[in-house]
């Protein structure tokens, strides 16, 4: 981030919301420190998502706070934010060489998860990680090597090295967002010698999240002609574990977040980072409870017979094209079809015993039920 806005960040913290407060602890013998947002409606006795929010190289956690203005989005979507600092204004996001050696920021952000939960009701299944650059990267690493504490990621202007994918030992499946300008200067997004290409990461990921066929690509309205910016969506949906991967591509984009508290170069306004991130993690929690399926059964999608035997019905208040997809608890895709017809029956014959589940889906909402096969 420019190193001119610092006198102005600092300045504007005396806006900050009072729902904030700072945290420290000792890892690894150097005392690490954090910001922590709770919204205003938090209540101890309901699980709470988690959003670790990783400042970008030079910047820190106040800077990221007042840059991105996640706390009110954050603040309607009901999730906590954490703004950790990293050591020297910087993420050891997989640089070093070797590979692991210097900080062990993985473990600093895991064992910050640990006590942030030691102190409010957070939800195990719905912890993530966004981040600005050098915390784009730094998510990346967090689902190769923290898999059974992140659900999903984001990354805006972040990217992977070709050490980090060569040790990325994750085995399952993530759900991986990038925000990415083509005019982005700082980290190109064609990639360098010294880090992968946009494109690279999408292959990679989808790779490793076994995702079916081509992905789709979507050029979204313009509609904010005077920011210099338009917007392409690449998107899969038919990945193991009920994951996406979605690039946003900000075509003449710089290196920065879109719709942004205040513009540092060409910044799109034609999507909200912060809103499509906070949907993209509401649609993918790391464990499907019994509770959400219940209630997106209720409220979307109807399984029928439930047990079945021969022949499974759907029915849905999803509109316009919806794409259907079934996993066994294994995360595998057994069934798909990408024009679900509403009521339409589907033939189990060949399954084997066991539960099963359901995302079905449209532009607009994913909803996750379940069914079991006798």
């Amino acid at each position: 981030m420019k190193t001119f806005l610092v006198s102005f960040l600092l300045l504007a913290t005396l806006a900050v919301s009072g729902q904030n407060s700072t945290g420290s602890f000792t890892y690894n013998g150097v005392l690490r420190d954090y910001i922590l947002h709770v919204p205003p409606g938090y209540n101890a006795s309901v699980a709470t998502p988690l959003v670790l929010n990783l400042h970008g190289y030079t910047s820190n956690a106040q800077q990221q706070q007042l840059y991105t203005g996640f706390d009110s989005d954050a603040d309607t979507a009901g999730y906590i934010v954490v703004y950790p600092n990293g050591i020297a204004n910087a993420w050891n996001s997989g640089w070093n060489n070797p590979y692991h050696s210097g900080v062990d920021d993985v473990g600093f952000l895991s064992a910050l998860i640990d006590t942030i939960s030691a102190n409010y009701n957070i939800d195990a299944c719905r912890v993530f990680s966004t981040g600005m650059s050098n915390g784009g990267f730094m998510s990346y690493r967090l689902a190769c090597e923290l898999e059974n504490k992140i659900a999903a990621v984001a990354s805006v202007t972040g990217s992977m090295t070709d050490s980090m994918m060569f040790y990325c030992q994750n085995t399952r499946a993530v759900a991986v967002m990038e925000i990415h300008g083509t005019a982005d200067n700082t980290v190109p997004y064609n990639g360098t010698v010294a880090f992968t290409s946009v494109d690279e990461n999408f292959n990679f990921w989808a790779s490793h999240n076994s995702c079916l066929g081509a992905a789709i690509t979507q050029d979204l309205p313009d509609t904010d002609p005077l920011d210099g910016a338009t917007v392409t969506k690449i998107h899969h949906t038919t990945c193991d574990a009920a994951t996406e991967l979605i690039t946003f591509r900000i075509n003449g984009g710089a290196h920065t977040w879109p719709d942004a508290a205040f513009t540092i170069g060409v910044t799109t306004h034609d999507i909200s980072a912060n809103s499509e991130i906070l949907q993209f993690f509401n649609n993918h929690p790391r464990c499907v409870t019994s509770t959400s399926l219940e209630e997106n059964k209720s409220t979307a999608v109807l399984v029928f017979p439930n047990p079945v035997e021969n022949t499974l019905s759907l029915q849905n208040d999803l509109t316009g094209k919806v794409e259907l997809l079934i996993y066994d608890l294994a995360g595998k895709i057994v069934y798909r079809n990408t024009d679900y017809k509403n009521a339409s029956s589907i033939s189990v014959d060949t399954f084997s015993p066991g539960v099963y589940c359901v995302k079905m889906m449209n532009n607009h909402r994913n909803v996750i039920t379940k069914f079991v096969k006798k």
